[in-house]
């Protein structure tokens, strides 16, 4: 009884908090990874065109870039 109150036990204790607190790490780890791609999408759109086409980066379209492409396009014309 002894063993089993203080857990001298090579096996963890089950707690209660542990699945609340799991959840909380998924969420963690799904928010670090929308930050690094969110990072690396900002890093790569931000090099030139020339070094865009080597590393074969092809931003996906996005609203400013085609309010950029309109207004570019009409003054050429």
């Amino acid at each position: 009884m002894f063993a089993t109150m203080w857990n001298f036990s090579r096996q963890p204790m089950e707690s209660p908090l542990m699945p609340f607190l799991d959840h909380f790490h998924r969420v963690g780890a799904r928010y670090r990874l929308a930050a690094n791609a969110r990072r690396t999408r900002r890093i790569m759109n931000a090099l030139p065109p020339e070094i865009q086409r080597d590393l074969d980066w092809n931003p996906p379209p996005s609203t400013m870039a085609s309010i950029y492409r309109a207004i570019t396009a009409s003054i050429r014309r």
